[in-house]
């Protein structure tokens, strides 16, 4: 059986996650600066970065500063911190994707 893999390396201000489909490919998720978008939706990266300019509340440049927290508050979102593994099962369309969380 074929398995899809994650590898997450959480730095405290870079954070570098890789999946890797059954067939080799690989693609980057998650980069660390988080913004809570008004829908809801979660903007990382540079999106994030350039999100913060509208409402700086609902930016956190260093969510690794927080790893001890269940949930993040960003804004008056309240995000919790498994986010890594949720995004991995979305970009891979499935959601029996297992992480060691």
């Amino acid at each position: 059986m074929s398995l899809f893999a994650l590898a997450v390396d959480y730095g405290t201000s870079n954070t570098v996650a890789i999946l890797r489909w059954p067939d080799g490919k690989t693609r980057p998720l998650l980069p660390s600066a988080v913004y809570a978008m008004a829908d809801g939706h979660l903007a990382t990266g540079r999106d994030a970065i350039n999100s913060a300019k509208l409402d700086p509340v609902r930016f956190e440049p260093n969510p690794k500063r927080h790893v001890d927290e269940p949930d993040l508050l960003l804004g008056d979102a309240t995000v919790p911190l498994v986010r890594v593994a949720t995004e991995a099962r979305q970009v891979a369309g499935r959601q029996d994707l297992r992480c060691p969380l």
